[in-house]
């Protein structure tokens, strides 16, 4: 089965792509391309709330999944699928020059 490189490398740029929105997305919903003090401090409540918890572990990561509801999800998605096709394109890459050297 020999695929055509220019077509292949070019399903996994757009890939890519996907996933780098999604990258970004996610970081700006988070503030970390914003403020880095983010990072440090604690989490901004949403209207309604009225305590601090700190920014970190996996329970804090699915609480804010419940959060996001349809789009999150479709982040995620984005998130996975870019992180796949940059694999891809690098695979792909590497075994383009592994043929080319023989």
């Amino acid at each position: 089965m020999k695929t055509n490189l220019k077509v292949s490398m070019g399903i996994g740029i757009l890939v890519s792509g996907f996933g780098l929105f999604g990258i970004i997305s996610y970081l700006m919903d988070h503030g970390f391309l914003m403020d880095y003090g983010y990072l440090v401090h604690y989490y901004q409540p949403q209207r309604g709330e009225s305590f601090y918890y700190p920014q970190s572990g996996v329970s804090q990561f699915t609480n804010e999944i419940m959060q996001w509801g349809i789009f999150g999800y479709l982040r995620i998605g984005f998130l996975i699928i870019g992180f796949s096709g940059m694999t891809y394109l690098i695979t792909n890459g590497v075994i383009f020059l592994l043929k080319r050297k023989k």
